[in-house]
This record gives structure tokens, C-alpha cells and sequence, in this order.
């Protein structure tokens, strides 16, 4: 973002506040939709790449477009652009994930793929975690990591136990 909004005077010049922001708009949802289809580490590395390339111009220049058109708003006006973009992440999310919930006609994985995992390769993984060497390893030295990692290793395990009943 800080390369992209370095070099962004050319396109800024070319186009209209109002212009750059539709462009940001198209290429944020256009990476969205990419995200939701990607399949493999590659796609989903494009599609965050165009998204992020969308995202970076939208906030410097909603903020300019509104303290041009609106020059004496000042910082309340800066403010509440803020608020509003807060509070369409505290609205809008919640339906995002509902939508996504509720329209897929089976769920990716499921119990079945999550069994699968159960398997030799994912045990093995939770017995390294859950034992005493890894949970004092010098690799994380903060104490709070350790108990963290250590309780999320349980609780794996409590999970794998439950599913092979």
C-alpha cells in the first residue's frame, strides 16, 4: 500500500476523486469475488493482491473528496467519514458472514474432512505440540505464547477426542 500510494500521483492527475474511488471500488469487490472462488494458495494470493490493490486508494481518497466538496466540515466531517465506515463494518459483516452461511449448499470440509485429518499426520502433529520439549522450547520465549499454544493444542485434542467417539 505504501509503494501504490507513493506512486499514485499520475493516476490521481487522470482521474476524478470520485473516479479513482469508483476504480478502487471495482477492483476491491472484483479481488472479494476472487477471494471467495480461489482455490489454491496462487489464486488466493492474486486475488488478495487485487483487492489490496483496490483497498489502498479508497481511505485517502474519501477523505479528500469529502474535504474537497465539503470544505468546512473540518475534522467533524473527517470524523464522521470515519464513524461511517466504522459502523458499515459493524453492520455489514455480521450479514456477510450469515449470507455466506445460510447460500452454500454444503459446507467446505465438514465433519467428514475434518475425520480424515484425524488421521496419522494431524495426531502426530498434536503429540509434538502437547509435549513437555515443545511447550518449553526457546522458540517463543513470552510464557503467555507457551500456555496459549498449549491450550490450543487441548483443545484440538478434546476435539479429535470427541469426533473419534
Amino acid at each position: 500500500m505504501y509503494v501504490m500510494r507513493h506512486f499514485a500521483g499520475p493516476m490521481a492527475h487522470k482521474l476524478s476523486p470520485v473516479g479513482l474511488l469508483w476504480v478502487s471500488c471495482l477492483l476491491a469487490s472484483g479481488g472479494l469475488v476472487m477471494l471467495s472462488v480461489a482455490d489454491s494458495p496462487v489464486t488466493g494470493l492474486l486475488a488478495a493482491t487485487v483487492w489490496g490493490i483496490g483497498v489502498c486508494y479508497m481511505w485517502p481518497t474519501m477523505l479528500a473528496a469529502t474535504s474537497e466538496r465539503f470544505p468546512r466540515g473540518g475534522a467533524l466531517l473527517m470524523g464522521l467519514m470515519g464513524t461511517a465506515g466504522t459502523l458499515s463494518i459493524y453492520f455489514v459483516l455480521p450479514e456477510m458472514g450469515r449470507f455466506s452461511t445460510t447460500r452454500r449448499s454444503k459446507p467446505r470440509g465438514g465433519e467428514a474432512a475434518f475425520k480424515a485429518l484425524a488421521g496419522d499426520a494431524l495426531t502426530r502433529v498434536l503429540a509434538l505440540a502437547s509435549q513437555e520439549s515443545f511447550r518449553k522450547s526457546r522458540s517463543c520465549c513470552h510464557p503467555a505464547y507457551r500456555v496459549r499454544g498449549y491450550l490450543a493444542a487441548r483443545q484440538i485434542q478434546r476435539w479429535l477426542q470427541a469426533c473419534q467417539k
